[in-house]
């Protein structure tokens, strides 16, 4: 970004991750930065302003969110929930990490969890993709029971009436002889 002069990471899902740098060249801020490439856990920016290469290492905070990442994008779910629940320990309010956990409760089930989550994340694409889901776990768990009692009620009722009809009809008929 030229004009604040921070370079932002985000992930291959578009979730920003962390900004850094500044104007401030004394510091090892940038001026204009235009380029960027990574190595390891290096990363080198082309800065024109100052003419310079700054070199940037990551910080135990990126680390912590890259392998949080990486064991998400992996399918490990219990190295994710510890990396996301260590990032979560460094920074409360990180957003991602609760993003992170969300998704992880949402792959196993736990979509009530996963609301809760989603929630704090204030990310409400997934929290309708958890809702959705708890509401038909809620709707196949308790729809079938009460449509049966339902059902039974109903014909309770209607064997209710036919008696009464008859016992009206026999008291008609011994009435009428």
């Amino acid at each position: 970004d030229n004009n604040r002069s921070h370079i932002f990471t985000y992930s291959q899902d578009g979730y920003l991750l962390y900004a850094f740098s500044g104007p401030d060249v004394t510091a090892g801020g940038l001026r204009m930065p235009v380029a960027v490439t990574q190595q390891g856990e290096y990363l080198y920016v082309a800065d024109t302003g100052t003419r310079s290469v700054c070199v940037y290492r990551q910080t135990a905070f990126a680390r912590s969110v890259h392998q949080a990442l990486a064991a998400e994008y992996s399918g490990d779910l219990q190295e994710a929930r510890e990396a996301w629940e260590a990032v979560l320990e460094q920074s409360a309010g990180y957003a991602l990490a609760y993003v992170g956990l969300g998704k992880i409760a949402y792959q196993s089930g736990e979509y009530e969890t996963a609301m809760q989550l989603f929630e704090e994340s204030q990310n409400s694409v997934w929290y309708s993709k958890a809702f959705k889901q708890y509401r038909a776990a809620q709707m196949e768990q308790y729809f079938v029971p009460a449509a049966c009692t339902l059902a039974a009620a109903a014909a309770a009722v209607a064997v209710l009436l036919i008696r009464r009809r008859l016992r009206r009809r026999k008291q008609q008929t011994k009435d009428s002889l």
